[in-house]
């Protein structure tokens, strides 16, 4: 088993009916899918601030277990290692951000080759939505694709 993907430990935390703390009680027993949301900055321009918003799906919640992001240039051909990117995100319906204040990109989002693992998930109840927002702190465009990774409880009530 491999410790860095918490969706295995939970998997087989479920088989042996021993579930973490943080899963909701009501879960239990529901089918589970993994899913990723996803939204895109095409392009963040240059020194601008940006919001896109998430719906999440009526059908099910969604248990975010981690987060990554992609930035490339603005045509999509050059991957981007520096990040001059503030982020804030916050739930839609509160308006509760999950930061005091924007962070640096790189405090929030891993890479596709090592994602930032939530040390505590965050469970998004159907029809709610997510807000992302994006300040480039660069004289330069670039494009942002970022990813939600979790799986979707069906049929979950709160």
């Amino acid at each position: 088993m491999n410790p860095r993907i918490p969706g295995e430990r939970l998997l087989q935390a479920i088989q042996d009916n021993n579930y973490p703390f943080w899963f909701p009680k009501s879960a239990r027993n529901l089918a589970l899918d993994y899913f990723a949301y996803g939204t895109d900055f095409l392009p963040l321009a240059a020194g601008q601030t940006a919001n896109n918003q998430i719906s999440i799906n009526s059908d099910s919640a969604f248990q975010v277990l981690a987060v990554v992001a992609v930035e490339t240039s603005d045509d999509d051909l050059t991957f981007l290692g520096q990040n001059p990117v503030l982020v804030q995100i916050s739930e839609g319906g509160s308006a509760r951000n999950f930061f005091n204040q924007p962070l640096h990109f790189n405090n929030v989002f891993g890479t596709a080759e090592l994602p930032m693992v939530w040390p505590l998930p965050k469970l998004l109840l159907p029809n709610s939505t997510v807000q992302v927002q994006l300040q480039n702190l660069e004289p330069t465009d670039r494009n942002v694709r970022i990813a939600f990774h979790g799986f979707k409880i069906f049929n979950f009530v709160k």
